[in-house]
């Protein structure tokens, strides 16, 4: 609870967020949608929309990508997948895809992985 009023008043004296606030914020705004609970965010769609996070968050400046990054695979559990396509008529046939989603946690969950980090 003692955070709540720091946070504020570092935004009300035009202070930066950092990576770790916003992405324990946009894992916060997905798990304010109960339908998303438990779904893969494919890394490409978060990449589309960060900016636009950023923005409806009013950060004008936000912490590079790859930092934010960094500090949601902390908060979101990470699967990196790798692919091939198998199919002789598949126009990409034999080469590898690789990408990475980011699973939203049920918000019981969350708050368990948040404790244990403060504890260590």
């Amino acid at each position: 609870m003692n955070a709540l009023p720091l946070t504020w008043a570092r935004a009300a004296n035009g202070e930066r967020p950092s990576a770790e606030e916003l992405a324990v914020a946009f894992r916060c705004a997905l798990q304010a949608h109960p339908e998303l609970i438990g779904v893969r965010v494919h890394e490409h769609w978060i990449r589309q929309n960060y900016p636009l996070f950023c923005a409806s968050l009013r950060v004008e400046w936000p912490p590079p990508y790859k930092d934010f990054l960094y500090e949601l695979e902390k908060v979101m559990p990470r699967k990196r997948h790798d692919s091939r396509c198998k199919t002789a008529g598949c126009v990409r046939y034999g080469k590898r895809e690789t990408y990475i989603t980011y699973r939203v946690p049920h918000p019981n969950e969350a708050m368990v992985v948040l404790s244990e980090r403060k504890r260590t």
